[in-house]
């Protein structure tokens, strides 16, 4: 199963956004991954990490 990250911000409605994404992705068979925190990431070669 692919993945795909999401960051959003969650105050004005976001977190409503990130559910109906998330949702979205996963009729496609893509696993969300939700609550990232950028402040952390990192990108290389393979990807975000």
């Amino acid at each position: 199963m692919r993945r795909a990250g999401i960051w959003m911000y969650t105050n004005g409605g976001g977190d409503v956004i990130q559910q109906k994404i998330a949702d979205g992705l996963r009729e496609r068979e893509i696993e969300p991954i939700m609550g990232l925190d950028m402040r952390f990431a990192y990108g290389d070669s393979q990807g975000v990490l």
